[in-house]
């Protein structure tokens, strides 16, 4: 199971699909539940078709639903973003998008370990895809000093202690979307 603890005293987190009834009288949580079991979701019969389809026909099936599922999360009134990694998942997201919608724009997080260290380095893989998709790479470079620069504020509003290295790196990368009026951004992130 998933650790449900927190820094504060009393205070415990929900599991993901997970909700609770608290009853006032009482005071205390009558009842604890999860409303959401991907076991829900696995029709038998749909595994059984896909199980029979040939690779071809299978790939074709994959294709047909990662473009619907892209053209769904481009609906928006407001503008569109890719956060464009440079990653497989990242950029497969952007070549579709972009075919799609016109005017997606694309935003990359640029990271140098110390001394200029390239292991997570991917800004040249992000450029290169842009390139090939004839779109302006909008580039954040996370560098130590705004990385603790921005730690508070993203501890604030996670509401608890960072969960993720990487979660001043997305502050800073949608806050250049925002500040240039991207109000949803698409990743790849958890994909892989």
């Amino acid at each position: 199971g998933q650790c449900n603890k927190t820094f504060f005293h009393d205070i415990m987190v929900l599991n993901p699909g997970q909700y609770l009834i608290y009853d006032l009288n009482a005071k205390k949580i009558s009842e604890k539940k999860y409303y959401y079991d991907v076991n829900n979701f696995i029709s038998k019969d749909v595994y059984q078709e896909l199980d029979g389809l040939s690779l071809a026909e299978s790939l074709n099936r994959l294709d047909i639903n990662i473009h619907q599922s892209i053209q769904h999360r481009l609906v928006s009134d407001a503008p569109v973003g890719i956060s464009l990694s440079g990653g497989l998942d990242s950029s497969l997201i952007a070549l579709i998008a972009s075919k799609l919608k016109e005017n997606v724009s694309f935003y990359h997080v640029s990271v140098y370990g110390n001394e200029g260290n390239k292991l997570f380095y991917e800004t040249d893989y992000a450029e290169n895809v842009a390139s090939k998709l004839h779109k302006k790479l909008n580039i954040v470079s996370q560098t130590k000093e705004n990385y603790l620069k921005n730690l508070v504020d993203v501890i604030y509003y996670n509401d608890l202690p960072i969960i993720h290295p990487n979660s001043v790196s997305n502050y800073l990368l949608s806050s250049l979307a925002r500040s240039q009026g991207v109000k949803v951004l698409l990743c790849g992130e958890g994909a892989d």
